[in-house]
């Protein structure tokens, strides 16, 4: 099965060199922060590029979007846009997340 193409999504500006995070809002309502490592680091410690998910479900958005100070019925590019303006990359996102007591799951992928 094809994953589902974000509806809204942006990078974040910050972050170690040769890493990129973003965040995007799934079809479901999910909001996910990625990040991925290319560098020779993450070579040499996993033998690939890898790549980390920090996934706010749907159940979880109405806390996401109060911690944020935005309305419940913020659509998907309004919640992009706030996130990106929150947090410069995505060691921001899990403090910010247990500071508020939003739950979310995290996932890791060694072969990115």
């Amino acid at each position: 099965m094809a994953e589902d193409k974000p509806v809204a999504e942006t990078k974040l500006t910050g972050g170690p060199e040769q890493t990129v995070s973003s965040v995007f809002v799934n079809p479901d309502g999910s909001v996910h922060f990625d990040f991925f490592d290319f560098s020779p680091v993450a070579q040499e410690h996993f033998g690939n590029d890898i790549a980390i998910t920090i996934i706010v479900p749907f159940t979880a958005r109405e806390s996401l979007l109060r911690a944020l100070s935005l309305p419940p019925d913020t659509d998907a590019n309004a919640v992009v846009t706030a996130c990106g303006g929150r947090f410069q990359h995505y060691f921001d996102v899990q403090p910010f997340l247990e500071e508020h007591e939003i739950p979310f799951d995290k996932k890791f992928d060694a072969w990115a």
